[in-house]
This record gives C-alpha cells, structure tokens and sequence, in this order.
C-alpha cells in the first residue's frame, strides 16, 4: 500500500459537537463542590464559603464541604 491509499491511511476523527448546556453546567457544579472538598481538606472554616447566601453555588460548595466531613468522621469511627 502507498501512502495517500484510502485503506492504508485511517479516516480523520469527525469533529465532536461542542458539550451541551446540561454538560458545562454539571462541570461548573462539579468544579465548585470539588472547591468545597478541597477547602474543607485545606482546613478552611465553613463559613468561608465564597459564594452568596442562599445561591445554588453555595449550596454546591457546602455540599463539598459536608462530605468530605463526613468521609472524615466515617474514617475516624471506623479506626475507634
């Protein structure tokens, strides 16, 4: 086969469609509920949640911020 031969040389990849609305919305709440996690990793206070009282942000954020107190609290029962 010689270069430029259809069955020697693979077709390119189609071009992927941009994400969806839904797709870069779960990213960004993804992004701040990680933020929350880490804060609470980092040993940063509850309340210094960035984001704006009763925002669907902060909520995300202190989601995070739970659970990683929780996993925390699961870990240290378990180890009793």
């Amino acid at each position: 086969m010689h270069a430029g031969d259809p069955l020697s040389d693979p077709a390119p990849d189609p071009p992927s469609a941009p994400p969806s609305d839904d797709q870069q919305e779960t990213a960004v709440d993804d992004k701040i509920l990680e933020a929350g996690i880490r804060a609470f990793e980092a040993g940063a206070p509850r309340e210094a949640c960035p984001y704006p009282a009763h925002s669907e942000e902060r909520e995300l954020w202190l989601t995070g911020w739970d659970e990683a107190r929780s996993v925390v609290e699961e870990e240290m029962e378990d180890s009793v």
